[in-house]
């Protein structure tokens, strides 16, 4: 069991393995005491998560040379930090209590009846409560989804995704859909963050643990671009209700659910809730993180997009020809290297000629929608 202690870390998401009465337990940072995730012995190597964000998943041990080099578990790899005093990249916060009396359950019922009644379009007009206490209520009830958006004027969500999302391993985020969640508290971040004054990415997310009673208790993490922050780039926006029965629950992995539902067709929003910054719980608690590598690759992109001579969109790959010079050559290689890093895919180059073929294999629905966005005007016919 001691060969197991240690802690681990994959996308900042970092858990200390330690050993306690018997049992190996994994603790987030910042995650209260009594919320630890059990893992529990399935084999040599294994353990059941028997709790926590991916409770069910299998965790293998991944040995090095030296012994427990990491944790795999579906298609992460938790490794092995030397030196524990490392902190997480982005810290984990929790929820604002809510405490209901009658009034303000009864209000609350009331407003919720009505939107399913589809009676109401804004909520703003009959919420005189701070407007997360009324969301977190409409999460406890498990009847609807939330999308947050710096726009107000949505009518008739589309299923098109015109982002990408970094580091997505299994797929699910770089769907072509309208994507929700049942947690209204991390949608509200994506009302009031100005992603038209954003550079860089935003991290944001959350996770729920478990005690040995088997309550949850939700986690959050939000962070953006670190040289933003004094920037305060907030703004106004809506969070919209939306009905839960267009969409599916996505999959972290195998049988592992997200926190993420995906629809495929065109829906109107239930109600909607204007949103300012001071609305946003967290608002004071975003951290920052270092964006140096995303806001090369988005340099090295631009050039890259500006050297190109044509596109084609094929049904496996998507194509771009460049001229064959060497210091393009050598700046591709590094874009390529990045790419992989940031956005997981199948990238690779043939020389062609004169000309250099940047090619993406099997490119997400997301990102194949990107691309020909980004490559419009030099879209050329398939052979």
């Amino acid at each position: 069991m001691q060969a197991y202690i240690g802690r681990y870390e994959v996308f900042g998401f970092i858990l200390d393995v330690t050993a306690v009465d018997g049992e190996l337990l994994a603790a987030m940072p910042g995650v209260p005491a009594g919320y630890e995730i059990v893992l529990a012995p399935v084999g040599e190597n294994s353990f059941h998560m028997s709790n926590g964000p991916l409770r069910g998943a299998v965790l293998n041990a991944v040995i090095g040379e030296n012994g427990v080099a990491g944790f795999q578990v579906g298609p992460f790899l938790l490794t092995k930090i030397e030196g524990a005093a490392l902190s997480p990249e982005t810290p984990r916060l929790l929820a604002p209590p809510l405490h209901l009396d009658s009034a303000k359950e009864t209000t609350f019922a009331a407003l919720l009846a009505d939107i399913l009644a589809g009676q109401i379009d804004w909520i703003d007009e009959r919420l005189t409560y701070p407007k997360h206490e009324f969301v977190q209520y409409v999460m406890a009830q498990d009847v609807l989804l939330f999308h947050g958006s710096n726009r107000d004027d949505i009518e008739i969500f589309e299923p098109v995704r015109k982002s990408v999302e970094l580091r997505d391993e299994t797929g699910r985020g770089n769907q072509q859909g309208i994507y929700a969640t049942h947690d209204g508290l991390w949608s509200m971040f994506f009302s009031v963050i100005d992603r038209g004054r954003m550079k860089g990415s935003i991290r944001n997310g959350v996770s729920y643990f478990h005690n040995r009673a088997g309550e949850a208790l939700a986690v959050y993490n939000f962070s953006i671009n670190q040289h933003q922050l004094a920037e305060r780039p907030y703004c106004n926006g809506a969070l919209y209700l939306l009905p839960r029965s267009p969409f599916r629950r996505l999959m972290m992995f195998g049988e592992i659910p997200s926190n993420e539902w995906v629809c495929g067709e065109s829906l109107r929003p239930l109600a909607r809730l204007r949103m300012t910054p001071s609305d946003f719980p967290f608002l004071e608690q975003i951290s920052g993180h270092d964006d140096g590598p995303l806001l090369r690759l988005n340099e090295l992109s631009r050039l890259v997009r500006t050297s190109a001579r044509w596109a084609r969109d094929e049904a496996d790959r998507f194509v771009v020809a460049l001229p064959q010079e060497t210091d393009l050559a050598a700046q591709l290689a590094e874009y390529i290297t990045l790419l992989g890093e940031l956005m997981p895919g199948s990238y690779h180059i043939e020389p062609q000629g004169n000309e250099i073929r940047w090619i993406v294999q099997n490119p997400s629905p997301a990102q194949r929608q990107t691309l020909k966005e980004s490559y419009q005007a030099l879209l050329i016919p398939q052979p």
